[in-house]
């Protein structure tokens, strides 16, 4: 995520507040990059009730129940 964010040209700093979760970005523009964040962060997350279903699906192809003794 932090990369993401270091990727834009006119992002100055970028650090993660932990106790807050969420990040404080600074960065040079004459214009909000709100919409430019946005969409760029929605790429890269995975939200839990996704990451749940992926672990699910993981774990049934890790132990098949054909495998089973």
């Amino acid at each position: 995520m932090k990369r993401t964010l270091e990727g834009f040209p006119t992002v100055d700093r970028v650090e993660f507040h932990p106790a807050k979760e969420q990040f404080e970005v600074e960065y040079r523009s004459d214009s909000p990059m709100g919409e430019e964040f946005k969409k760029s962060v929605t790429d890269i997350i995975i939200f839990p009730g996704v990451r749940k279903f992926l672990g699910g699906v993981g774990d049934k192809l890790n132990n098949p129940a054909d495998q089973e003794q």
